[in-house]
């Protein structure tokens, strides 16, 4: 296909090399400068991009009817053709959880996602810092044990400073412990309204009259942070496990637990919903659903779109 005779709309781009394998694909909003550029003389190219500019033999697109589709389709075709030229441009994160114990007073775990544990996760995190980050701040606010003693027996310098409840020492029982975990759990969903109007207010004051100023400080400062997680999280749950419809103005989407149900323009009525969604069979996996999520999430924060759940 001639770069003149490409259309300046949204879409992906395939690039095939001698031997008509997918090399690279990408995703435009306009799809004639984007393809174009790769056939522009520039010394700031690295060798990779060099290298497979030489072996570009031939270019395919598919319009899109606007970057969101273009971004889904575009995450599509890598997953399926695994491009030489795509791996480390595309380089998926490798997702960790937090993952709470089974023990009469639980604590908490960050697990790899190919790590099998028995019970649930939460998450996912795109990388060991941000869930080292929710987990501190679970700690702080909740004061759960941090020692990894299946069941703690031993007084430890965390109760001293205040930082424990010391089921070790007996000052809490295992149901009153317990009640703690479920708030936790909730929290991790993105059931945050009871989290921000009771308990970081109680942590902050506790810390404030205990003479913890910095600690106060922090637990201020994280709020932010704290209601974006939740926000996340509580998406992920919605869109791994509910109907969803996402409007926009070009081109609407139908989600049913985690897949593309159905695209279209306009409105959709309830009759067509259950069209596109009680026979839908599940060929992906939980990796390429939380990727989609990330996909429609990182989407939605810089659009005006709105999302309905079914």
């Amino acid at each position: 296909m001639e770069i003149k005779n490409l259309p300046n709309t949204s879409g992906i781009y395939l690039f095939f090399n001698r031997q008509k394998q997918v090399i690279y694909v990408g995703k435009s909003k306009n799809l004639k400068q984007r393809v174009a550029s790769y056939f522009h003389n520039n010394s700031n190219d690295k060798n990779r991009s060099k290298e497979m500019k030489r072996a570009i033999r031939n270019v395919k697109i598919k319009q899109t009817r606007n970057e969101l589709e273009a971004l889904l389709l575009e995450d599509k075709m890598i997953k399926k053709y695994r491009p030489e030229y795509n791996k480390k441009e595309k380089d998926y994160p490798s997702y960790c959880y937090l993952y709470i114990t089974k023990d009469e007073f639980p604590t908490l775990k960050i697990v790899d996602e190919q790590e099998k544990v028995d019970g649930e996760l939460y998450g996912p995190f795109e990388d060991r810092f941000k869930a080292q980050k929710i987990e501190r701040l679970i700690y702080s606010i909740f004061k759960i044990r941090q020692c990894r003693d299946k069941t703690p027996r031993r007084k430890c310098i965390n109760y001293s400073l205040n930082k424990c409840l010391g089921p070790c020492l007996g000052k809490i029982t295992a149901p009153e412990y317990n009640k703690i975990i479920e708030e936790i759990r909730d929290f991790l969903k993105g059931n945050c309204e009871k989290l921000f109007k009771k308990i970081i207010k109680r942590a902050i004051k506790a810390a404030s009259e205990d003479l913890e100023y910095e600690k106060a400080a922090n637990l201020e400062n994280s709020k932010g942070y704290l209601r974006h997680f939740c926000k996340k999280m509580a998406f992920f749950q919605n869109f791994k496990n509910k109907t969803l419809i996402l409007k926009s103005q070009e081109l609407s989407f139908l989600f049913h637990k985690g897949q593309i149900a159905y695209k279209f323009q306009g409105e959709i009525d309830e009759d067509d919903i259950d069209i596109f969604t009680n026979d839908l069979l599940s060929n992906d996996d939980e990796r390429q659903i939380l990727d989609r999520a990330n996909i429609v999430y990182s989407w939605l924060k810089d659009h005006d779109d709105t999302i309905e759940y079914v």
